[in-house]
């Protein structure tokens, strides 16, 4: 059995690998099991610029939904919530999370326009509370000594940062050009929403008659997590362990490199690249593919 491997470069391209893979026959139509091996849970409910209903009719709409309504923390449970997950699975580095019990969550939408995405424990209350549409999923967190029950019929989605991982997104610098109304209302405001919202920090610099907002980083530098190469192989060697003691066998394969978005340090995003699908390799057939070849 061969199994597709579909790399992409940021997390919610999962959105669209899976949808892809649905339509290839890769994967079932609905109610697949996501195995996600990640530092970060990305399970971030959204609030949706656009409608998601019938987003999942043709692949031109799900590009659209993934580039212009998702981003690297909440493309899950809309997966769950349109009906191609049932089951979720975070597998986060050991040490750095408990092992969870399975809890079954219900993901509905709480406007008519299908933009508001929410999420509950799915219990009585829940279920004579929610009247539109909503969709059910079994969620647990867990390392690799968790205890619990796989079938074949599983997407195993590893994200790179896994096994090394900048705790705070080495972030290239860059500016927004603006116009000289709006950097008058910024410099004038000290309450502006730019200004005092978390994780932005912006240099207001005018050059040459023109106007910009400057990040750098986001105010912040690499840090954290990083691992050295040894650490690196010895964590994918037990991932490859746990994938064998337990006989699970994937229909599809996505992995993540998250280097624009400053999670996985650059320099060793490639090295663990390469050592990550020459593991995979010794012990599945697997045919890599990149995200561009997807619908």
């Amino acid at each position: 059995m061969t199994i597709p491997a579909i790399i992409m470069e940021e997390h919610h391209e999962a959105f669209l690998a899976w949808y892809h893979a649905r339509n290839q026959g890769w994967i079932k139509e609905t109610d697949n099991r996501l195995i996600h091996v990640d530092t970060h849970a990305d399970n971030v409910v959204p609030i949706l610029r656009n409608s998601i209903r019938g987003v999942d009719r043709d692949m031109s709409s799900i590009r659209h939904f993934t580039y212009n309504d998702l981003n690297i923390a909440n493309f899950i449970w809309p997966a769950v919530y349109l009906g191609l997950l049932s089951e979720f699975y975070w597998i986060r580095p050991k040490g750095e999370v408990s092992n969870g019990k399975l809890t079954r969550y219900r993901v509905f939408s709480a406007d008519e326009a299908e933009t508001e995405l929410q999420l509950r424990i799915d219990n009585r209350e829940t279920q004579e509370a929610v009247t539109g549409p909503s969709a059910i999923a079994l969620y647990q967190q867990m390392d690799l000594t968790g205890s619990f029950l796989f079938r074949n019929d599983a997407i195993l989605d590893i994200c790179l940062d896994y096994f090394s991982c900048n705790a705070r997104p080495a972030v290239p610098p860059f500016r927004v050009g603006v116009t000289a109304d709006f950097f008058t209302e910024y410099m004038a405001n000290p309450y502006h929403p730019l200004r005092i919202m978390p994780g932005i920090a912006l240099a207001p610099v005018e050059e040459d008659g023109r106007f910009y907002l400057c990040c750098d980083s986001l105010g912040m530098a690499a840090s954290g997590a990083q691992r050295t190469d040894a650490e690196i192989g010895t964590m994918i060697s037990e991932l490859m362990d746990f994938l064998k003691a337990r006989e699970i066998t994937p229909m599809l394969i996505t992995i993540c490199r998250s280097v624009n978005s400053g999670y996985t340090p650059s320099a060793q995003a490639a090295f663990i690249q390469t050592k990550l699908l020459t593991a995979l390799g010794s012990i599945y057939d697997i045919n890599t593919m990149s995200i561009e070849e997807c619908g």
